[in-house]
């Protein structure tokens, strides 16, 4: 007993929650890694890697400081538990909707892209995987 208590102190009901919870936390932990890996792939291989600078100063940065603005907005609305729901579910949505239909039908939401690209146009050809980049440097935000 004294190995199990300096191991494992959970006992009774405790370990079936402690597995739940355990499980949660994983697939949190595994969509995180999935889509912030999948994010610079995308861009890379679509838009080039001089690419992910123009994201990060012009899509990411501004998108930053409107969803902290957002979020300070409905902290001192909403209750505390319904701020997380309020804050997550749009992500959730947005990347439902990438993996079911913006990215299925990229070819016809992506303009016809001349062969010779900067990084510019070749980001606005590929338009929603540069908003998919932006909107998966966020993700799990609302979890911190």
């Amino acid at each position: 007993m004294i190995i199990r208590d300096n191991l494992f102190p959970i006992y009774g009901d405790d370990v079936v929650r402690f597995f739940i919870l355990g499980a949660i936390k994983f697939c949190v932990i595994f969509s995180l890694t999935l889509t912030r890996d999948l994010k610079d792939t995308i861009i890379v291989t679509s838009c080039g890697a001089e690419a992910i600078t123009f994201l990060k100063f012009y899509g990411v940065l501004p998108a930053s400081f409107l969803f902290f603005f957002i979020y300070a907005r409905f902290s001192s609305l909403v209750p505390r538990a319904a701020l997380w729901y309020i804050t997550a579910a749009p992500f959730f949505l947005y990347f439902l909707a990438f993996g079911f239909v913006i990215y299925p039908s990229r070819v016809l939401l992506h303009p016809q892209s001349n062969g010779n690209e900067n990084p510019l146009s070749a980001l606005y050809a590929n338009w929603t995987f540069a908003l998919y980049y932006v909107v998966a440097e966020y993700v799990f935000i609302p979890s911190v």
